[in-house]
């Protein structure tokens, strides 16, 4: 049995392998060195699925935290003066993402641009989150994750009772904690300073339930949920199709965008893209670090089909219509692309 198997994102400018790398070529780049798959994974799922079939010991992923580019001039283009130079990385072809170098180019060795990058951390206006993703996907393929867990038989839910009526409903969603603290660090060069302090509720436990009229939706909060006039107040995204190509992102129905007062909400439909129309409303009741909410189901289109659905708790977004919002700005949970699946009935 192998012990490990190395995971790699890309690899290098100088190797010409970069993020795209497919079937035994790279494919040809434009005049940013990037080509029209350089946010796809193809290079990444290639190796995924290596190591996999190997099902090695451990699997080494690199990389992460690899944003910073090292430039070196060419002094001398032969490639047997660049081979001693650089006599550690065998067969190099020594370019520059296949470009042949001249006395006085820059080229780079590790990090180069989006495409020669083995980094798997979310980028603004590129690839967003598509590599941390497929990372998480490939770790749970490889360590396996817990099977999901039945729901609880239907249960009505009396919004004007205790919360305990909660306690014994299943699923639950259990998000990491303290997601939600301001963020005020340096950047790298004349960037400017990194500040974030658009947390506000953090969401920690997360439930749904449902009887033959209405689903039922909890959420806490590690602290008091904030007052409901609070803008992008704790929205919910209902993708009731459970199809990706519908809706705005997949989602099909927002509730709570706005709020209409203490105890009354509305239930909105998508028109396509950030275009949501009132169908309805809702009701709900805050109580400390606890919200319950009872949307009739007829309004979201399950009233003569099962309980069967994906939800995604979100609040205080700062830019409403942008998915990359969702992990820059207050709380979003679950995580964007693993949305709870609900199957009820």
């Amino acid at each position: 049995m192998a012990e490990q198997v190395p995971v790699a994102v890309g690899q290098h400018p100088l190797s010409n392998i970069g993020r795209s790398f497919h079937n035994g070529r790279q494919p040809e780049t434009n005049e940013f060195d990037v080509t029209l798959y350089t946010g796809q994974g193809r290079h990444f799922a290639e190796q995924w699925q290596r190591a996999l079939e190997v099902d090695p010991e451990f699997i080494f992923i690199t990389g992460w935290n690899e944003w910073m580019a090292g430039s070196m001039v060419c002094k001398d283009p032969s490639q047997e003066a660049l081979q001693a130079l650089w006599s550690f990385y065998p067969g190099a072809q020594l370019g520059r993402a296949g470009r042949e170098l001249h006395a006085g180019d820059v080229y780079f060795i590790d990090q180069y641009n989006q495409e020669f990058s083995r980094d798997a951390e979310p980028m603004r206006g590129g690839h967003s989150d598509n590599y941390y993703y497929q990372m998480i996907a490939g770790i749970r393929r490889f360590k396996g994750v817990r099977p999901i867990e039945k729901a609880s038989p239907p249960k009505t839910i009396a919004l004007q009772e205790s919360f305990a009526q909660w306690d014994d409903v299943r699923p639950e969603y259990c998000d990491h904690l303290y997601e939600t603290l301001p963020r005020d660090e340096p950047g790298w060069g004349s960037v400017g300073r990194y500040v974030n302090t658009s947390g506000r509720n953090e969401f920690i436990r997360l439930k749904m339930s449902y009887d033959a009229e209405y689903l039922y939706c909890y959420a806490q909060t590690r602290a008091p949920i904030s007052p409901y006039n609070d803008p992008n107040w704790m929205m919910l995204f209902l993708n009731t199709d459970q199809r990706k190509e519908t809706g705005w992102e997949g989602y099909d129905f927002l509730i709570n965008w706005p709020a209409l007062e203490a105890g009354a909400t509305t239930v909105k439909r998508n028109l396509g893209g950030w275009r949501w129309e009132q169908c309805g409303e809702a009701r709900y009741r805050v109580e400390g670090n606890q919200l319950m909410l009872a949307v009739p189901r007829a309004l979201v289109g399950l009233d003569n089909r099962p309980a069967h659905f994906d939800f995604h708790w979100v609040d205080n977004l700062q830019r409403p219509g942008e998915i990359e919002d969702f992990f820059l700005s207050g709380d979003s949970a679950p995580p964007r692309r693993f949305d709870y699946r609900f199957l009820g009935e």
